[in-house]
């Protein structure tokens, strides 16, 4: 999992999909989750989703620089 700068904002969150409060910069982060070793999809998780998401995934959170 590899932190990315933020795109294509405000968008849906990947973890609580809740489509009334978008992630923008300020309130989320952007991951790169690789599926296979060529696919890549970018999801958009909400500061307080992330720890949620990665734990679904058995994967680290994304470094303090990128969830507050």
């Amino acid at each position: 999992m590899v932190p990315t700068q933020m795109s294509q904002l405000p968008t849906v969150c990947g973890e609580c999909e809740d489509h009334a409060n978008p992630v923008t910069e300020e309130s989320g982060v952007s991951v790169d989750y690789y599926v296979l070793k060529n696919v890549r999809l970018k999801v958009f998780l909400h500061h307080a989703c992330a720890a949620g998401w990665c734990y679904k995934f058995a994967l680290p959170l994304p470094s303090a620089k990128y969830v507050n």
